[in-house]
């Protein structure tokens, strides 16, 4: 007998790619061979809609979905036309038209992704939207992630740790030298030198402001390098500015986004992660 399908809205409304957005692509990939058809919420002429357009089914609103009653309304009716049952809520925008879909139509289970460690807010809106009986499981990519949402008051059985997901396949054959002398190549840095860099968004999390100083402080002691960041980000003028007042503008190259980070992370010498909590 043919087992029945499961059917799974993922709520992906952020306007860049980021790793809650990696996770999905990696999901939907991951499980073709099983009997699931995965449907995905995106906003329209953005990196993720045109990713997942690629992959698979996907549905367009035209916010990040925060309290916007219009998209949850548009995405009830499509899962009442597509016979969703299960709704996965990837960021915090997306956890709020989580819980008002639910509240629209209660036989959806809803499933929200934490993957940042600090404590939500503690307000009414934080309490509710947290704490409420609508959200069927959370899904914590770490224990300490899970102990975060214990302490906050939410029931251990609701929580499921799952850790995230890397797929070895993009990095099997890459010959580092040959990527060590590409990026270099690239950006008309010296192959000699040692390279150090990391890829991740140019946020308050990712600690860049102390990266940069201890690479000036490396500088200072006479070690040659060349750095590289690999992302974007709002503070992506305010790190340039700090680069060029501790006097690494000729040190350290700002990349921008990159879609090849397996070729990028294997021609660096030292990958320096300087995120204050993650």
């Amino acid at each position: 007998m043919t087992e029945p399908t499961l059917k799974i809205l993922h709520l992906a409304t952020e306007s860049v790619w980021r790793g809650g957005e990696n996770q999905v692509r990696l999901l939907i990939e991951g499980s073709r061979d099983l009997p699931v058809e995965h449907h995905v919420v995106v906003r329209a002429d953005t990196e993720p809609a045109k990713r997942f357009a690629a992959i698979g089914k996907t549905v367009t609103i035209g916010s990040s979905g925060r309290l916007d009653l219009p998209a949850a309304m548009k995405l009830v009716r499509y899962c009442r036309d597509q016979q969703i049952s299960v709704v996965d809520a990837q960021s915090s925008h997306t956890h709020n038209l989580g819980l008002l879909m639910k509240l629209q139509n209660n036989l959806l289970k809803l499933v929200v992704h934490r993957r940042v460690d600090y404590t939500p807010g503690r307000d009414w809106l934080n309490r509710f939207k947290y704490k409420s009986p609508l959200i069927d499981r959370y899904v914590a990519i770490s224990n300490a992630i899970a102990g975060i949402l214990q302490e906050y008051g939410i029931a251990a059985h609701k929580i499921a740790v799952v850790p995230s997901a890397v797929d070895p396949q993009p990095y099997m054959g890459i010959d580092r030298q040959v990527a060590k002398n590409a990026l270099a190549a690239k950006y008309q840095v010296d192959p000699r030198l040692p390279f150090i860099g990391n890829a991740s968004a140019l946020t308050e999390q990712k600690g860049y402001e102390v990266w940069l100083e201890a690479l000036a402080k490396t500088a200072l002691s006479g070690q040659l390098f060349h750095g590289f960041i690999a992302g974007k980000g709002h503070l992506e003028a305010d790190l340039k500015a700090q680069a060029k007042q501790l006097g690494l503008q000729d040190k350290v190259t700002f990349m921008g986004f990159t879609d090849d980070v397996p070729g990028f992370l294997s021609g660096l010498d030292l990958m320096l992660i300087s995120s204050h909590f993650e």
